[in-house]
């Protein structure tokens, strides 16, 4: 119910809380209207999983709460498939692979919502 932007010319959002929205799109003449739901979610991207109590963690139990069936992968900078996150461990990594440290690097990630939406990026892992 609340509008966050007035109408504008671009597709671009700044500054937008994460959140569910309903975006509404319109030509620029105002002859057709539609509307488009959309997500804005905010993903770490760095932990430091040095025991320290601070970032040891990528939680995306937060996140992910809404979606259930979610599949997190965890790609190293060459493309090979390293860890595989899903509810069974509340979305949450320690940023190990069989109970060792990942190097410490640029991870990639795809984050499967459903079967229609997916969230990709990277991730920095910092053991050092």
């Amino acid at each position: 119910g609340k509008i966050i932007y007035p109408w504008q010319g671009s597709n671009t959002f700044k500054n937008v809380v994460a959140g569910k929205y309903i975006i509404r799109v319109k030509s620029k003449n105002g002859e057709c209207l539609t509307e488009i739901p959309a997500e804005a979610m905010v993903i770490t991207n760095v932990i430091t999983p040095n025991n320290d109590g601070i970032n040891d963690n990528w939680d995306l139990s937060k996140l992910l709460h809404a979606y259930p069936n979610a599949l997190v992968e965890i790609y190293d900078r060459f493309g090979k498939k390293v860890k595989i996150i899903t509810k069974a461990e509340n979305f949450i990594w320690d940023g190990k692979i069989a109970g060792k440290p990942v190097s410490t690097d640029n991870y990639w990630y795809v984050i499967k919502l459903n079967d229609k939406q997916t969230k990709s990026g990277s991730i920095l892992i910092k053991n050092r």
